[in-house]
């Protein structure tokens, strides 16, 4: 899972870097909960850079299949609701609790 951290965290320039260098992952700034940009190590930053095209576009085929599921799902959820299909956050809770015991 991506690691994301506020802009502000910049502020802690020695902590950021620590932030970054120990990443697996490239880390996702982010303003008002939005994305603003991605930081990268330079070492992983060259190794981004020698994956092939064909393994490139592959990821972003199954990003891109993700994305039209989660889409799908909200439209569905988005219909469900405009159709009265709808519980109360008490009862959607219980039901949570028996399906998955907590």
């Amino acid at each position: 899972m991506p690691t994301c951290v506020p802009i502000s965290d910049l502020k802690n320039t020695t902590a950021f870097a620590e932030t970054v260098a120990n990443a697996d992952e490239p880390v996702i700034v982010t303003k008002n909960g939005h994305e603003v940009f991605v930081c990268l190590d330079a070492q992983k930053f060259r190794e981004y850079r020698l994956v092939p095209k064909e393994d490139y576009e592959a990821e972003l085929a199954r990003e891109r299949a993700l994305e039209e599921r989660v889409v799908a799902r909200v439209r569905e959820s988005i219909a469900q609701i405009d159709g009265g299909q709808i519980i109360a956050n008490d009862e959607a809770m219980k039901l949570t609790r028996e399906r998955y015991g907590w």
